[in-house]
């Protein structure tokens, strides 16, 4: 069994039970969080070697904010997740039933068919 979870319901005891169960999942970080509890996004990465992708930097709805306010959401994410682990994190979870088609275009993404998840678009 394969588990997602948004970084919303991380906790410790989440932690602690995808340890104790040996669960693999993919923990979808918000960047404001990580600065604020680093030994937990450490714990998430290191320890527990959960798959890391990127939420946004502070759970706000996307459809809200300009472009350059949706990037940098996303951006400053991908940045202090690149600095805490040196991995660059390419898939991103678009806040609360906030997707639409100028979300994914503004980050430079396309739909991966999970209504919520995007990728970057390459070539």
């Amino acid at each position: 069994m394969y588990r997602s979870f948004s970084e919303t319901q991380g906790s410790a005891k989440l932690y602690d039970y995808l340890s104790e169960t040996k669960t693999p999942s993919t923990q979808f970080m918000i960047g404001y969080n990580i600065k604020q509890n680093p030994a937990l996004f450490t714990r998430a990465f290191a320890e527990l070697d959960l798959d890391i992708a990127i939420h946004t930097w502070s759970h706000r709805p996307m459809t809200t904010l300009s472009n350059l306010e949706i990037v940098a959401e996303f951006g400053w994410s991908m940045e202090i997740i690149k600095n805490s682990t040196v991995s660059v994190i390419w898939r991103f979870l678009i806040t609360v039933l906030s997707l639409d088609a100028l979300i994914p275009r503004a980050a430079g993404c396309r739909g991966t068919g999970d209504p919520h998840m995007v990728m970057p678009i390459t070539a």
